[in-house]
Protein backbone atom coordinates (compact mmCIF):
# COMPACT_ATOMS: atom_id res chain seq x y z
CA UNK A 1 0.00 0.00 0.00
CA UNK A 2 1.37 3.46 -0.88
CA UNK A 3 2.20 5.97 1.81
CA UNK A 4 -0.72 8.16 0.73
CA UNK A 5 -3.16 5.27 1.04
CA UNK A 6 -1.65 4.27 4.35
CA UNK A 7 -2.12 7.82 5.60
CA UNK A 8 -5.82 7.68 4.78
CA UNK A 9 -6.54 4.11 5.79
CA UNK A 10 -4.42 2.84 8.67
CA UNK A 11 -4.78 3.50 12.34
CA UNK A 12 -2.27 5.37 14.45
CA UNK A 13 1.08 6.28 13.00
CA UNK A 14 3.30 3.59 14.50
CA UNK A 15 2.85 1.72 11.21
CA UNK A 16 2.75 4.78 8.99
CA UNK A 17 4.97 6.47 6.44
CA UNK A 18 8.22 8.06 7.49
CA UNK A 19 9.02 11.64 8.16
CA UNK A 20 12.04 13.85 8.27
CA UNK A 21 10.34 16.39 10.53
CA UNK A 22 8.54 14.42 13.21
CA UNK A 23 10.66 15.50 16.14
CA UNK A 24 9.16 18.52 17.92
CA UNK A 25 11.34 21.61 17.77
CA UNK A 26 11.57 23.11 21.25
CA UNK A 27 12.46 26.65 20.27
CA UNK A 28 13.13 29.41 22.74
CA UNK A 29 11.03 31.61 20.44
CA UNK A 30 13.60 33.85 18.77
CA UNK A 31 14.19 33.94 15.92
CA UNK A 32 10.69 32.74 14.95
CA UNK A 33 10.78 29.07 13.94
CA UNK A 34 8.09 26.52 13.21
CA UNK A 35 7.22 24.82 16.47
CA UNK A 36 4.78 21.92 16.74
CA UNK A 37 4.58 21.07 20.42
CA UNK A 38 2.90 18.32 22.41
CA UNK A 39 -0.42 19.56 23.77
CA UNK A 40 -3.72 18.60 25.37
CA UNK A 41 -7.31 19.54 24.61
CA UNK A 42 -10.62 19.19 26.45
CA UNK A 43 -14.00 18.59 24.80
CA UNK A 44 -17.34 18.02 26.51
CA UNK A 45 -16.95 14.25 26.13
CA UNK A 46 -13.24 13.60 26.66
CA UNK A 47 -9.74 14.88 27.33
CA UNK A 48 -7.13 14.45 24.61
CA UNK A 49 -3.36 14.60 24.47
CA UNK A 50 -0.85 14.24 21.65
CA UNK A 51 2.85 13.57 22.21
CA UNK A 52 5.76 12.27 20.10
CA UNK A 53 7.08 8.87 21.11
CA UNK A 54 9.79 6.46 20.05
CA UNK A 55 13.43 7.34 19.44
CA UNK A 56 13.13 11.13 19.58
CA UNK A 57 16.74 11.60 18.50
CA UNK A 58 15.90 9.75 15.25
CA UNK A 59 13.26 11.57 13.17
CA UNK A 60 12.40 8.45 11.16
CA UNK A 61 11.68 6.57 14.37
CA UNK A 62 9.64 9.31 16.06
CA UNK A 63 5.87 8.75 15.95
CA UNK A 64 3.19 11.09 17.30
CA UNK A 65 0.50 9.39 19.37
CA UNK A 66 -3.02 10.47 20.29
CA UNK A 67 -4.46 9.55 23.69
CA UNK A 68 -8.02 9.95 24.97
CA UNK A 69 -9.58 10.02 28.43
CA UNK A 70 -13.39 9.75 28.10
CA UNK A 71 -15.39 11.86 30.55
CA UNK A 72 -16.00 10.00 33.81
CA UNK A 73 -13.16 7.52 33.34
CA UNK A 74 -9.78 7.33 35.08
CA UNK A 75 -7.49 5.72 32.52
CA UNK A 76 -6.15 7.07 29.26
CA UNK A 77 -6.34 4.96 26.10
CA UNK A 78 -4.71 5.07 22.70
CA UNK A 79 -7.03 6.60 20.10
CA UNK A 80 -6.26 3.78 17.69
CA UNK A 81 -9.08 4.24 15.18
CA UNK A 82 -8.30 7.71 13.88
CA UNK A 83 -7.73 6.42 10.34
CA UNK A 84 -4.84 8.81 9.67
CA UNK A 85 -1.09 8.27 9.78
CA UNK A 86 0.57 10.49 12.36
CA UNK A 87 4.29 10.47 11.59
CA UNK A 88 4.41 14.14 10.67
CA UNK A 89 2.74 15.31 13.88
CA UNK A 90 -0.81 16.00 15.04
CA UNK A 91 -2.77 19.25 15.39
CA UNK A 92 -5.87 19.32 17.63
CA UNK A 93 -8.81 21.70 17.77
CA UNK A 94 -12.47 21.92 18.77
CA UNK A 95 -15.18 24.50 19.33
CA UNK A 96 -16.17 23.79 22.92
CA UNK A 97 -18.68 20.98 22.27
CA UNK A 98 -18.17 17.22 21.95
CA UNK A 99 -16.26 17.35 18.66
CA UNK A 100 -12.49 17.05 18.31
CA UNK A 101 -10.86 17.78 14.95
CA UNK A 102 -7.44 16.27 14.20
CA UNK A 103 -5.14 17.29 11.38
CA UNK A 104 -2.01 15.37 10.41
CA UNK A 105 1.09 17.07 9.15
CA UNK A 106 2.49 15.48 5.96
CA UNK A 107 5.60 13.34 5.86
CA UNK A 108 7.70 11.79 3.11
CA UNK A 109 5.41 10.93 0.16
CA UNK A 110 2.35 12.52 1.76
CA UNK A 111 2.15 16.12 0.47
CA UNK A 112 -1.16 17.15 2.05
CA UNK A 113 -2.80 16.94 5.48
CA UNK A 114 -5.70 14.54 6.15
CA UNK A 115 -8.34 15.86 8.58
CA UNK A 116 -10.78 13.81 10.67
CA UNK A 117 -13.21 14.49 13.51
CA UNK A 118 -14.98 12.62 16.28
CA UNK A 119 -17.84 13.60 18.56
CA UNK A 120 -17.99 10.39 20.61
CA UNK A 121 -14.58 10.28 22.31
CA UNK A 122 -12.94 8.47 19.41
CA UNK A 123 -15.41 5.58 19.08
CA UNK A 124 -15.79 6.56 15.43
CA UNK A 125 -14.14 9.10 13.12
CA UNK A 126 -15.47 11.10 10.18
CA UNK A 127 -13.01 12.17 7.45
CA UNK A 128 -13.12 15.77 6.34
CA UNK A 129 -11.77 17.31 3.15
CA UNK A 130 -7.95 17.02 3.13
CA UNK A 131 -6.08 20.31 3.22
CA UNK A 132 -2.73 21.54 1.91
CA UNK A 133 0.23 20.77 4.17
CA UNK A 134 -0.52 22.11 7.65
CA UNK A 135 2.07 24.44 9.12
CA UNK A 136 4.23 23.14 11.95
CA UNK A 137 2.46 25.14 14.66
CA UNK A 138 0.38 23.91 17.59
CA UNK A 139 -2.62 26.08 16.60
CA UNK A 140 -2.54 25.41 12.85
CA UNK A 141 -6.24 24.38 12.95
CA UNK A 142 -9.25 26.17 14.42
CA UNK A 143 -12.92 25.18 14.64
CA UNK A 144 -15.98 27.44 14.88
CA UNK A 145 -19.13 26.53 16.79
CA UNK A 146 -21.03 26.34 13.51
CA UNK A 147 -18.65 23.76 12.09
CA UNK A 148 -16.35 25.98 10.05
CA UNK A 149 -12.61 25.31 10.05
CA UNK A 150 -9.50 27.40 9.51
CA UNK A 151 -6.17 25.87 8.50
CA UNK A 152 -2.75 27.49 8.61
CA UNK A 153 -0.59 26.07 5.82
CA UNK A 154 2.94 26.64 4.56
CA UNK A 155 5.65 28.56 6.39
CA UNK A 156 7.45 31.90 6.41
CA UNK A 157 6.48 34.30 3.65
CA UNK A 158 4.67 31.42 1.92
CA UNK A 159 2.25 30.81 4.79
CA UNK A 160 -1.47 31.23 4.27
CA UNK A 161 -4.89 30.59 5.80
CA UNK A 162 -7.58 28.39 4.23
CA UNK A 163 -11.20 27.93 5.31
CA UNK A 164 -13.96 25.39 4.82
CA UNK A 165 -17.57 25.07 5.94
CA UNK A 166 -19.79 22.09 6.83
CA UNK A 167 -20.58 20.01 3.77
CA UNK A 168 -17.97 21.71 1.60
CA UNK A 169 -15.90 19.45 -0.64
CA UNK A 170 -12.69 21.43 -0.22
CA UNK A 171 -10.94 24.50 1.15
CA UNK A 172 -10.79 28.10 -0.08
CA UNK A 173 -8.07 30.70 0.40
CA UNK A 174 -8.88 33.24 3.11
CA UNK A 175 -5.65 35.24 3.36
CA UNK A 176 -1.86 34.89 3.29
CA UNK A 177 1.23 36.36 4.89
CA UNK A 178 2.07 38.24 1.71
CA UNK A 179 -1.37 39.81 1.32
CA UNK A 180 -1.57 40.74 5.00
CA UNK A 181 1.87 42.34 4.94
CA UNK A 182 0.79 44.61 2.09
CA UNK A 183 -2.58 45.62 3.49
CA UNK A 184 -2.96 48.87 5.43
CA UNK A 185 -2.65 48.68 9.19
CA UNK A 186 -1.21 45.13 9.46
CA UNK A 187 1.85 46.29 7.51
CA UNK A 188 3.07 47.95 10.73
CA UNK A 189 3.77 44.43 12.05
CA UNK A 190 6.52 43.70 9.49
CA UNK A 191 5.27 40.13 9.50
CA UNK A 192 7.80 37.31 9.23
CA UNK A 193 5.37 34.36 9.33
CA UNK A 194 1.89 33.35 10.41
CA UNK A 195 1.87 31.29 13.60
CA UNK A 196 -1.73 30.50 14.63
CA UNK A 197 -5.38 30.54 13.63
CA UNK A 198 -8.44 30.81 15.88
CA UNK A 199 -12.07 31.85 15.97
CA UNK A 200 -13.48 34.49 18.27
CA UNK A 201 -17.10 33.33 17.99
CA UNK A 202 -17.49 33.32 14.20
CA UNK A 203 -14.73 35.87 13.53
CA UNK A 204 -11.54 34.40 12.00
CA UNK A 205 -8.37 35.43 13.84
CA UNK A 206 -4.79 35.01 12.67
CA UNK A 207 -1.64 35.15 14.81
CA UNK A 208 1.75 36.14 13.48
CA UNK A 209 5.36 36.88 14.36
CA UNK A 210 6.22 40.55 13.88
CA UNK A 211 9.57 42.08 13.03
CA UNK A 212 8.64 45.53 14.36
CA UNK A 213 9.31 45.75 18.13
CA UNK A 214 6.30 46.05 20.42
CA UNK A 215 3.65 45.13 17.82
CA UNK A 216 1.35 42.19 18.62
CA UNK A 217 0.55 40.40 15.35
CA UNK A 218 -3.01 39.36 16.12
CA UNK A 219 -5.41 40.17 13.27
CA UNK A 220 -9.18 39.84 13.03
CA UNK A 221 -11.24 39.58 9.86
CA UNK A 222 -13.71 42.46 9.83
CA UNK A 223 -15.92 41.77 6.79
CA UNK A 224 -12.89 40.97 4.65
CA UNK A 225 -10.66 43.72 6.07
CA UNK A 226 -7.94 42.48 8.41
CA UNK A 227 -7.18 44.71 11.39
CA UNK A 228 -4.72 44.44 14.25
CA UNK A 229 -6.76 43.49 17.32
CA UNK A 230 -4.20 42.37 19.88
CA UNK A 231 -3.49 43.78 23.34
CA UNK A 232 -1.09 46.60 24.08
CA UNK A 233 2.10 45.67 25.89
CA UNK A 234 3.64 47.34 28.90
CA UNK A 235 6.28 49.92 28.06
CA UNK A 236 9.00 47.63 29.45
CA UNK A 237 8.15 45.00 26.80
CA UNK A 238 7.81 47.22 23.76
CA UNK A 239 11.48 46.98 22.75
CA UNK A 240 11.14 43.26 22.03
CA UNK A 241 9.73 41.47 18.98
CA UNK A 242 6.47 39.61 19.57
CA UNK A 243 5.33 36.20 18.40
CA UNK A 244 1.84 34.77 18.91
CA UNK A 245 2.66 31.34 20.34
CA UNK A 246 -0.93 30.20 20.92
CA UNK A 247 -4.43 31.46 20.17
CA UNK A 248 -7.52 29.63 21.34
CA UNK A 249 -11.19 30.55 21.11
CA UNK A 250 -13.27 29.85 24.22
CA UNK A 251 -16.86 30.46 25.25
CA UNK A 252 -16.16 33.90 26.66
CA UNK A 253 -13.88 35.04 23.84
CA UNK A 254 -10.23 34.48 22.97
CA UNK A 255 -7.01 33.66 24.82
CA UNK A 256 -3.48 34.13 23.48
CA UNK A 257 0.06 33.47 24.65
CA UNK A 258 2.70 35.89 23.42
CA UNK A 259 6.45 35.38 23.33
CA UNK A 260 8.45 38.60 23.52
CA UNK A 261 12.14 38.44 22.71
CA UNK A 262 14.56 41.25 23.45
CA UNK A 263 18.14 40.22 22.65
CA UNK A 264 18.72 37.08 24.75
CA UNK A 265 15.75 37.64 27.07
CA UNK A 266 12.47 35.80 26.47
CA UNK A 267 9.26 36.79 28.24
CA UNK A 268 5.79 35.25 28.08
CA UNK A 269 2.51 37.13 28.42
CA UNK A 270 -1.00 35.65 28.47
CA UNK A 271 -3.93 37.81 27.38
CA UNK A 272 -7.70 37.27 27.36
CA UNK A 273 -10.59 39.13 25.75
CA UNK A 274 -14.35 38.83 25.51
CA UNK A 275 -14.46 41.92 23.28
CA UNK A 276 -11.96 41.33 20.49
CA UNK A 277 -10.28 44.56 19.53
CA UNK A 278 -11.64 46.20 22.68
CA UNK A 279 -10.52 45.43 26.22
CA UNK A 280 -7.93 42.82 27.15
CA UNK A 281 -6.92 41.27 30.46
CA UNK A 282 -3.13 40.96 30.24
CA UNK A 283 -1.01 38.95 32.66
CA UNK A 284 2.15 40.15 34.29
CA UNK A 285 5.21 39.01 32.31
CA UNK A 286 6.83 35.64 32.92
CA UNK A 287 10.56 35.85 32.31
CA UNK A 288 12.11 32.58 31.16
CA UNK A 289 15.59 31.68 32.26
CA UNK A 290 18.35 32.05 29.70
CA UNK A 291 18.43 28.98 27.46
CA UNK A 292 14.97 27.78 28.53
CA UNK A 293 12.88 25.80 26.05
CA UNK A 294 9.11 25.65 25.76
CA UNK A 295 8.02 22.00 25.99
CA UNK A 296 4.22 22.26 25.75
CA UNK A 297 1.50 24.87 25.59
CA UNK A 298 -2.28 24.59 25.73
CA UNK A 299 -5.58 25.35 27.45
CA UNK A 300 -6.03 25.06 31.22
CA UNK A 301 -9.69 25.37 32.11
CA UNK A 302 -10.53 29.04 31.63
CA UNK A 303 -6.86 29.85 31.19
CA UNK A 304 -3.67 28.64 29.55
CA UNK A 305 -0.63 26.64 30.59
CA UNK A 306 3.00 26.68 29.56
CA UNK A 307 5.41 23.85 30.34
CA UNK A 308 9.04 24.83 29.94
CA UNK A 309 12.41 23.37 30.79
CA UNK A 310 15.76 24.75 31.80
CA UNK A 311 18.75 22.49 32.12
CA UNK A 312 16.57 19.39 32.31
CA UNK A 313 14.32 20.78 35.04
CA UNK A 314 10.71 21.41 33.96
CA UNK A 315 8.47 24.20 35.22
CA UNK A 316 4.67 24.44 34.86
CA UNK A 317 2.89 27.80 34.87
CA UNK A 318 -0.76 28.74 34.36
CA UNK A 319 -2.54 32.05 33.79
CA UNK A 320 -6.22 33.01 33.76
CA UNK A 321 -8.21 36.10 32.89
CA UNK A 322 -9.05 36.51 36.58
CA UNK A 323 -5.43 36.48 37.69
CA UNK A 324 -2.87 39.25 37.53
CA UNK A 325 0.02 36.99 36.68
CA UNK A 326 1.32 33.47 36.23
CA UNK A 327 0.89 30.79 38.87
CA UNK A 328 3.65 28.23 39.33
CA UNK A 329 2.46 24.67 39.96
CA UNK A 330 4.64 21.96 41.52
CA UNK A 331 7.39 20.92 39.12
CA UNK A 332 6.09 18.01 37.03
CA UNK A 333 7.81 14.60 36.91
CA UNK A 334 10.85 14.12 34.64
CA UNK A 335 10.16 13.62 30.91
CA UNK A 336 6.69 15.19 31.12
CA UNK A 337 5.62 15.95 27.54
CA UNK A 338 2.32 17.73 28.23
CA UNK A 339 -0.24 18.36 30.95
CA UNK A 340 -4.03 17.92 30.89
CA UNK A 341 -6.30 20.12 32.99
CA UNK A 342 -9.47 18.12 33.63
CA UNK A 343 -12.86 18.91 35.18
CA UNK A 344 -13.20 19.31 38.95
CA UNK A 345 -9.70 20.75 39.22
CA UNK A 346 -7.92 17.52 38.32
CA UNK A 347 -4.48 17.92 36.72
CA UNK A 348 -2.50 15.12 35.08
CA UNK A 349 0.98 15.08 33.58
CA UNK A 350 1.77 12.77 30.67
CA UNK A 351 5.38 11.65 30.44
CA UNK A 352 7.15 9.85 27.58
CA UNK A 353 10.05 7.43 27.66
CA UNK A 354 10.62 5.79 24.27
CA UNK A 355 7.55 3.49 23.97
CA UNK A 356 6.25 3.99 27.53
CA UNK A 357 3.62 6.58 28.44
CA UNK A 358 3.25 7.36 32.15
CA UNK A 359 0.46 9.40 33.74
CA UNK A 360 0.92 11.33 36.97
CA UNK A 361 -1.87 13.05 38.94
CA UNK A 362 -1.37 16.16 41.06
CA UNK A 363 -2.83 15.60 44.52
CA UNK A 364 -4.46 18.28 46.64
CA UNK A 365 -1.27 18.26 48.69
CA UNK A 366 0.78 19.28 45.66
CA UNK A 367 2.42 15.88 45.04
CA UNK A 368 2.55 14.12 41.67
CA UNK A 369 1.37 10.51 42.04
CA UNK A 370 1.80 7.85 39.35
CA UNK A 371 -1.59 6.52 38.22
CA UNK A 372 -0.99 4.72 34.93
CA UNK A 373 1.73 3.17 32.77
CA UNK A 374 1.03 2.25 29.14
CA UNK A 375 3.34 0.42 26.73
CA UNK A 376 2.68 1.71 23.22
CA UNK A 377 3.52 -0.68 20.35
CA UNK A 378 5.75 1.09 17.83
CA UNK A 379 7.22 -0.56 14.74
CA UNK A 380 10.68 0.95 14.55
CA UNK A 381 12.17 0.99 11.10
CA UNK A 382 8.78 1.17 9.38
CA UNK A 383 9.60 4.66 8.15
CA UNK A 384 12.79 3.73 6.34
Amino acid sequence: MSCVLVALAVALGSSACGTSAARPQQSAIAPPAATLLPTSFLTSTAAWATIPMGHLDQPLNTFWQLFVLPRGQNRWASASSIGIATNGGLVLTGSGGPSLVVGTRPSNLLSFSPVASTSNAGTSWSPGPPVAALASWTNALAAAAGGGLLALVGSGHGSGVLSTSPGAAGWTALTSERSLSKAGEPASCRMTTLTAVAYDGTTPVVGAACGRPGVVGLLADRSGAWRLAGPSLAASLQTGTVEVLAAEGWRAGLSVVLGITDHSRTTLVAAFTSDLGGSWSVSAPLALASGAKIVSIGPAGRGVFVLWSNGGSEQLETATAAGAGWKALPAPPPATATVAFLPAGRTEAIAEDDTVMTVWRLTRGGVWTKTQVMHVPIQFGSSS
